[in-house]
């Protein structure tokens, strides 16, 4: 299937957006967070809100971007650069974004737009290159593990309550409360 989009609008909120894109026939998307998205990361709510928001207007998220030099020559900044890419990857991910893209970067210290190095295109960048993918992609399986063994653990705590205290309330005709708050406990958890 080929979809056509355009570059998400930067500082426009998010049913704006898809608003215009829609009225303008696109079906895809770019970077809705304006290559902010790793200032998301903690944020699960907005996160799910931007994707319902997307999926419900049948737009696909093609991109999420992360603009940073991952070969700075400083190595403070370089894993600085190397982490955030890993959460926009993260958040990409979440958003149900087809990809995270990013430029390599420079063998220079701070973004290099116009700093370009012969070592750029040296077999040591090359294999650089391979080891950041591997690294990003590493870093993000093992988050998504992480939350999903949260998840789990949140479930067996859920289900051995329903099976003890509510199973037991409701046994003895007074299940109505336990079952209020089963419901809002549940809400608060879908929240996060």
């Amino acid at each position: 299937m080929i979809r056509f989009g355009k570059p998400s609008e930067v500082g426009v909120a998010t049913h704006v957006i898809v608003k215009k894109l829609k009225e303008k026939g696109y079906t895809a998307a770019g970077d809705p967070t304006g290559s902010k998205s790793s200032s998301l990361i903690s944020q699960t709510n907005k996160i799910k809100e931007i994707r319902r928001i997307f999926e419900d207007a049948d737009i696909m998220l093609a991109e999420v971007g992360c603009w940073a030099n991952l070969l700075d020559t400083d190595h403070a900044e370089r894993q600085k650069n190397r982490d955030r890419m890993v959460e926009t990857l993260a958040v990409a991910d979440a958003l149900g974004a087809r990809c995270s893209v990013s430029g390599l970067g420079s063998y220079c210290h701070g973004y290099p737009n116009s700093k370009h190095s012969k070592k750029n295109f040296s077999d040591e960048a090359f294999q650089e290159a391979v080891g950041i993918a591997r690294y990003c992609i590493d870093s993000v399986q093992q988050l998504k593990a992480l939350s999903s063994a949260a998840d789990e653990v949140a479930l067996i705590i859920l289900q051995n309550h329903i099976e003890g205290c509510v199973t037991d309330a409701i046994r003895e005709q007074r299940g109505e409360d336990y079952i209020e708050e089963l419901i809002a406990t549940i809400r608060k958890a879908m929240k996060h």
